[in-house]
């Protein structure tokens, strides 16, 4: 469970009244959760999934492919298949 807030003394009350009906443990601030990557500054809170996307090319073996860029033009229209509108 993650209990985030800006007033610590409720969340300290919470996580009290939580340990009293579950064992809890606090693993301290949030560094990483389902692949996504958690990181204060000043500005506010910026998540990002590149370890998850960096894990996920290195297990696939693609993580040194090339790029390669794809031109599409404003005037090519794009259709779903079985679509019959634009």
């Amino acid at each position: 469970m993650i209990i985030t807030g800006n007033d610590k003394q409720e969340i300290s009350q919470l996580q009290d009244y939580l340990a009293t009906e579950f064992e809890m443990k606090d693993l301290g601030g949030l560094k990483y959760f389902l692949g996504i990557e958690v990181a204060r500054s000043q500005q506010g809170i910026f998540l990002s999934q590149r370890k998850y996307v960096l894990d996920l090319l290195t297990d696939t073996g693609m993580l040194d492919c090339k790029l390669r860029t794809l031109l599409l033009f404003e005037s090519s229209s794009w259709r779903i298949s079985g679509s019959s509108s634009n």
